[in-house]
């Protein structure tokens, strides 16, 4: 194992709602000269929701980090994926995402489900009481990437 490469796994249970700043903030060391450590994590089934007047960035990476973002939902958030690299560091591997009443997506990557819905109770049964479980019908059901 190489001591520059630090693991790490981000998968959260329960949706993060309402995220007024970042829902999910992967960074690693800012600094240079020399390189510090470049961290890969896994940043896989969640669901970020800003607020039916879009707010906050669902994933913020940053200073030199590497992360694979797969499976997440980002619904109703001002940047769904914000990306902030380095010249010599790896780009992120982003794909089998869904987005949703974003502002502005950012990074989708590969295979992203993109839907421009202005209603978030087409996606979940009810975000003004909290519940987020996901509507019949929703692309997100039964199209993760194993």
């Amino acid at each position: 194992m190489n001591p520059l490469l630090p693991p790490s796994y981000v998968n959260t249970p329960v949706p993060i709602a309402y995220a007024g700043g970042q829902g999910i903030s992967f960074r690693g060391d800012s600094t240079t000269t020399p390189w510090g450590a470049v961290p890969y994590g896994r940043i896989v089934n969640n669901t970020i929701f800003g607020d039916a007047l879009p707010r906050g960035t669902g994933i913020l990476v940053a200073d030199n980090a590497s992360p694979t973002i797969l499976n997440n939902i980002f619904a109703y958030l001002q940047t769904g994926i914000q990306i902030q690299g380095a010249a010599g560091v790896p780009a992120p591997e982003i794909g089998h995402n869904l987005f949703q009443g974003n502002v502005n997506n950012g990074t989708t990557g590969s295979f992203a489900f993109i839907s421009a819905d202005p209603n978030p109770d087409t996606l979940f049964i009810d975000t003004e009481v909290g519940n987020f479980y996901l509507q019949s019908g929703v692309a997100a059901i039964d199209s993760s990437l194993n």
